[in-house]
């Protein structure tokens, strides 16, 4: 059985990539920080590595250790200088005769919006600040010594426990109506997060050949707004659907959703297999969201999206 090794574990993302790893038949190791998360961890049958602190100076540590013994290697929420570091431990940590499989996780906004027309792998880089921080790990995951490595970029995911997506849930308690905020028309690629988790597990099972060096944006083809996904799952929490257009908002990942108009094609990693299952504005789907989002919260009412 191959070994993976999963950063980012305790997290929505990271969980799933777990889960769906486990599925395929691999022995994974999840790198986590509290306790709760050792216990999800333990219950997908993979083994939980706990620690404080994500280092990989210490050539005796425990995570220098899983790295050595791991085939893959996979980054779903590290700092982008610590992906850094981690590609380059990746690299010492290798045998040039025995390469080892990494991935890592930037995000569909890496490239530049065109309006209608599609985003791919050949976009150009997104010149927003707070992403060029990820043009060095996309262009060296092509470049570094033993090691076969790949970027994801995902649209904008949703779905499990949402830690981060709360507000979509939100509507007025008096008029049951939405306070949307922003453009009606401006679509993201919504990609439910069982899919995204597919997608590492396709790209984790590929060829070498077919994936060395690649970046794959990951998003299904039903090219909705922000607004559709909003009224879906709002609806599931008991507004009636109907729409309050007000001020654009200043709350932090909402208010860049906002801005962001992206098509985005994702018929390069199909060419692997790989194909989305979850339709975001159904009716079943959106009721099934908020259930789980509602265990989640009585379940772990003090977590958030950073583990």
């Amino acid at each position: 059985m191959s070994r993976a090794l999963v950063f980012g574990a305790g997290g929505l993302l990271g969980y799933h990539i777990v889960r769906a790893l486990v599925v395929e038949g691999w022995n994974v190791t999840g790198v986590v920080r509290s306790d709760f998360d050792v216990n999800q961890l333990l219950l997908l049958g993979a083994t939980p590595l706990q620690v404080t602190e994500v280092t990989f100076s210490h050539h005796n540590s425990p995570i220098v250790t899983a790295i050595t013994e791991s085939s893959l290697i996979i980054d779903a929420g590290l700092p982008t200088n610590l992906s850094l570091e981690l590609l380059e431990a990746i690299s010492v940590h290798s045998l040039t005769h025995a390469r080892k499989r990494a991935i890592f996780t930037a995000g569909s906004a890496l490239f530049v919006s065109r309006g209608d027309s599609p985003v791919d792998e050949s976009s150009p880089f997104n010149a927003f600040p707070g992403l060029q921080r990820l043009h060095p790990l996309v262009r060296n995951v092509g470049t570094t010594p033993n090691v076969i490595a790949s970027v994801m970029a995902p649209s904008i995911v949703y779905g499990g426990w949402f830690p981060k997506w709360e507000f979509l849930f939100e509507f007025n308690s008096e008029t049951k109506k939405i306070d949307f905020p922003g453009s009606p028309a401006k679509r993201s690629g919504f990609i439910h997060v069982y899919d995204v988790a597919t997608a590492y597990a396709a790209v984790a099972g590929a060829p070498a050949g077919d994936v060395a060096g690649q970046v794959f944006l990951i998003a299904n083809d039903e090219r909705i707004t922000l607004l559709d996904l909003w009224r879906s799952l709002a609806k599931a929490a008991g507004s009636n659907g109907e729409v309050n257009f007000v001020a654009p908002s200043q709350r932090g990942y909402l208010s860049f959703i906002e801005e962001m108009d992206q098509v985005v094609d994702a018929s390069k990693l199909k060419r692997l297999g790989w194909r989305p299952k979850h339709t975001a504005v159904s009716k079943d789907e959106a009721s099934r969201l908020y259930a789980t989002f509602k265990a989640w919260k009585a379940a772990r009412p003090e977590a958030s999206s950073s583990h």
